[in-house]
């Protein structure tokens, strides 16, 4: 067990509640969310290491000091200025940081959710700005636009957000229609690829009287199926609620997995799991941020796969001291 002096110079408040010690830096726990302000007000330290990077969390009550070694034996977490407050902490978590999604959980998961403060709008109220088509950004969107739902238009292709995305909390409301073979993945198929990578799957299997699979409603797709089948069924709206943290890349080679705490219809299905690789039929993983993309999948069905109050809440990193 690591016995760890925290010490970190306050100018008031927030105060540091714990901390982790991590394979690659230090993960700090607040007592109330953190300003731009405050975080870069005063250059943070980890004993006599380089911090090369500040992440925060969706929430703003954690923050992940990356170093480029692991902390050892004894240390000091320090910003400049202001009394301080020592602590001393238990644990050496042997894995990388962050994993915000471990401890992020919806205050509401529900349809219609307002899109919070900062949050990218990638299709509320109809408006298709900050979405083109994959295979061409430069041409119309070709999915149809009916009222307040994006219409999937089969074989057109998938759609994908404007600019990348990464880390933070995805929104996503969709409806599979009726019809086709429960057992089938043409059922109303369709899906979400975070970083068009990692697919949580989009299919009518409601009320399936065997186990959940990994390839159905609700799994993140070959990786691990959903906890629970919650289904409202066919033709009717359902939400996802999908909080993701995108890998870690470091001199070309990947040091930490992604990782997705995912909430179907306000239940949660999968709780902070690791995803090693990409999901099936994907592009490879790589360093480079890629789009969230919406998948036009062949389907049987009586009528269109559909989306709506599609958004993004990034977890901002901070700026680098």
């Amino acid at each position: 067990m690591l016995n760890i002096v925290l010490s970190c110079c306050l100018l008031a408040t927030p105060e540091i509640l714990g901390a982790e010690a991590r394979v690659n830096g230090v993960l700090v726990t607040l007592n109330e969310p953190v300003t731009d302000a405050w975080m870069n007000d005063a250059p943070w330290q980890v004993g006599g290491q380089t911090i090369t990077h500040m992440e925060r969390s969706p929430d703003d009550r954690r923050l992940f000091l990356r170093t480029l070694t692991q902390p050892v034996a004894t240390f000091t977490v320090a910003r400049r200025g202001g009394p301080h407050t020592v602590l001393t902490l238990k644990g050496a978590i042997a894995r990388p940081g962050p994993d915000f999604a471990a401890a992020t959980t919806p205050t509401e998961a529900r349809l219609d959710r307002v899109a919070p403060k900062g949050a990218l709008c990638l299709f509320v109220n109809g408006d298709t700005a900050n979405l083109v088509m994959k295979k061409d950004p430069e041409t119309p969107l070709t999915w149809t636009v009916k009222g307040d739902a994006l219409h999937v238009t089969k074989g057109t292709g998938d759609v994908v957000s404007r600019t990348p995305l990464g880390s933070g909390h995805y929104h996503i409301e969709w409806r599979s229609p009726a019809g086709g073979d429960a057992k089938s993945q043409n059922n109303g198929n369709s899906g979400v690829k975070l970083a068009s990578r990692y697919e949580v799957q989009i299919m009518n299997n409601a009320g399936a009287p065997w186990p959940a699979r990994y390839n159905e409603a609700g799994s993140i797709y070959r990786i691990k199926a959903a906890d629970k089948n919650v289904s409202l069924g066919p033709d009717r709206w359902q939400s996802y609620d999908i909080w993701y943290t995108e890998p870690v890349w470091l001199d070309g080679a990947k040091v930490a997995d992604a990782r997705m705490t995912v909430y179907w219809n306000g239940v949660k299905v999968h709780n902070d799991v690791l995803i090693p690789a990409k999901t099936g039929w994907s592009i490879e993983e790589g360093a480079e941020p890629m789009p969230l993309l919406l998948q036009d999948h062949h389907h049987v069905g009586t009528g269109d796969v559909c989306f709506r109050n599609v958004w993004f809440q990034p977890s901002v990193p901070a700026a680098s001291p």
